[in-house]
């Protein structure tokens, strides 16, 4: 099993910042995540693909050793994929698809929507 790395930094208004550093994995997995708490201290992250699943990870800062320390993991996480894009208008997939169209203009309605789904990951 390949794991994300999710590396998190302060940022200027001393609050934690996670980013990952293997985008790919999470677009190809389509895992979604979620800081439930994103304070200078302390940071929790779930899992929003389902709204009932309990995977999520607990972490502080540990002021002896001066790093943050994961408190709560679950490893295990068997939760399926969301292919919720709030941020997918109309315009963009247009704009993506309008050469192909114009190159196959006989294409068929179904055959676009299958091709934009698994292209761009939406329903």
């Amino acid at each position: 099993m390949k794991w994300t790395m999710l590396r998190l930094q302060l940022n200027e208004h001393g609050s934690l910042v996670g980013f990952n550093e293997d985008e790919e994995y999470e677009d190809e997995c389509r895992r979604q995540r979620k800081f439930l708490k994103n304070e200078s201290k302390r940071v929790v992250v779930r899992c929003i693909a389902s709204p009932n699943y309990p995977w999520r990870i607990l972490a502080s800062y540990n002021p002896i050793a001066k790093y943050l320390q994961v408190k709560t993991f679950q490893e295990k996480h068997h939760c399926l994929g969301s292919f919720e894009n709030k941020m997918m208008i109309a315009t963009m997939i247009a704009q993506h698809f309008e050469a192909i169209i114009n190159d196959h203009f006989k294409m068929k309605l179904r055959k676009i929507q299958r091709r934009c789904a698994s292209e761009m990951h939406v329903n």
